[in-house]
């Protein structure tokens, strides 16, 4: 009887944890190593555009979770429990706020039929920051919130290298080049050149060539990515006019650009001497 009681009470409370009711659960409190602040300083202005650097309106969740061995908070599978399917997320959300970026590791979220969450294993860190003109400082957690959590060490870790790796930080930017150039030589010859020494770039598969325009998309290799350059050309008095554009991204980090203004000026000389060969 006493053996029933207790197998009947024990299904009971699994299935109070699984269906959502009651009182969620509280979050331990676990206390982790100190780490040293890190400070990045980076350059004022863009070396590249001499625009001013503003560190305060810019987000590195990308990058921290990038740095991470999780990925990111996504779907993970599914089960069926008591003849009911259960949907289950695992992964890395960050998110940043005014002080600091939260980090939530989810080792399983798990979901009913209707979008209700069950069951939760996770650990919240928060790195604080703080931006001061052009310097960013980040602060190490001393603690960090877990709930229902397996394995935290892993988690630790993880967020220990995440930290550590913060000063190869960088922000992300994109330079927009466009040109015009008149030449002696036909449409038709320039168009020619175009398609031979650069090629055209993988998401063109329609050539666009009339007898009043041609246009196409060619492949510009810059620091060993390959960039999509836009050109058209028309007939023009005797020769031709090329217009072309292209979007080159670029990153700045504490030790400068990894564009500059004479990579941009060697570019427009090579796209010159391909409309002029």
């Amino acid at each position: 009887m006493i053996k029933t009681i207790l197998k009947n009470s024990l299904i009971g409370t699994m299935v109070f944890n699984l269906s959502g009711c009651g009182e969620p659960p509280k979050p331990v409190i676990k206390q982790i190593e100190h780490i040293k602040p890190i400070s990045i300083t980076f350059h004022k202005k863009d070396l590249l555009t001499e625009e001013d650097i503003d560190l305060s309106n810019y987000s590195f969740s990308n990058q921290l979770l990038g740095k991470s061995y999780y990925g990111k908070y996504k779907y993970s599978g599914s089960y069926t429990y008591a003849g009911y399917p259960r949907k289950v997320y695992k992964g890395l959300k960050i998110k940043k706020h005014s002080e600091n970026y939260e980090l939530k590791y989810y080792q399983e979220d798990v979901y009913d039929k209707k979008g209700e969450n069950l069951r939760t294993r996770k650990a919240t860190f928060n790195i604080g920051y703080k931006v001061k003109a052009n310097t960013i400082s980040f602060m190490y957690p001393n603690s960090y919130q877990s709930i229902y959590l397996n394995k935290a060490t892993q988690i630790e870790s993880d967020m220990k290298r995440i930290f550590t790796s913060l000063d190869e930080i960088y922000i992300k930017k994109f330079y927009r080049l466009d040109g015009e150039k008149n030449s002696k030589y036909s449409a038709k010859s320039i168009y020619a050149n175009f398609k031979r020494i650069l090629g055209q770039y993988h998401y063109s598969k329609q050539e666009r060539v009339s007898e009043t325009k041609k246009e196409n998309t060619f492949t510009l290799t810059i620091n060993d990515k390959l960039i999509a350059l836009y050109v058209e050309i028309y007939p023009y008095r005797d020769g031709s006019k090329v217009k072309y554009s292209t979007t080159i991204p670029y990153r700045i980090n504490k030790d400068g650009s990894s564009l500059t203004k004479k990579e941009i000026t060697l570019l427009k000389t090579r796209i010159d001497n391909i409309i002029n060969d």
